[in-house]
């Protein structure tokens, strides 16, 4: 009877029922279970079975899958921050932050943070870590100094002896 029937099963955007999705009549104790659509991916920890219930009504669901950016940006002077590491899921409008490397030091009051864009790719970090200065190498007597770069962390200074 109409009294023990949840009807059409509930409708997903990223997702659609693995079988069973033509019927329109689901008795209580049903179990149907959904699948990702194409170019999404599982939702980890989400459940992705519904149960028509006593009442009778559809157990609730959330959207089982999504769409997700790959890992985040390895980045030459930054490291994804040990939160955002574990994360092993990214949908859209998600946000990662940075931590500046070893040798590098932050130039604001900010860290840099990346969001997963809607093209499924991820937003340019801002550069907010520079490399650290070492300051002037002390005076070694009687030898000159060449400094072949800068003296930003990773530098190298030659010296040389002068003469006698």
């Amino acid at each position: 009877s109409a009294a023990d029937d949840c009807g059409p099963l509930p409708h997903m955007t990223y997702s659609r029922p693995s079988s069973d999705e033509h019927l329109s009549s689901f008795p209580v104790g049903s179990r149907v279970t959904y699948t990702c659509r194409e170019g999404t991916r599982k939702v980890p920890g989400r459940p992705d079975t519904v149960e028509c219930l006593p009442g009778p009504r559809w157990s609730q669901l959330l959207e089982p899958c999504g769409r997700d950016c790959s890992a985040p940006t390895r980045l030459r002077f930054a490291a994804l921050s040990k939160v955002d590491e574990r994360i092993n899921f990214f949908p859209v409008g998600s946000n990662v932050s940075y931590i500046c490397r070893p040798g590098f030091e932050n130039t604001s009051d900010s860290v840099p943070t990346s969001t997963c864009l809607d093209n499924l790719t991820w937003s340019e970090a801002a550069e907010l870590c520079r490399r650290k200065s070492c300051g002037e190498p002390g005076a070694v007597p009687g030898a000159r100094m060449d400094f072949l770069t800068d003296l930003q962390f990773g530098a190298t200074v030659k010296v040389l002896c002068q003469q006698g």
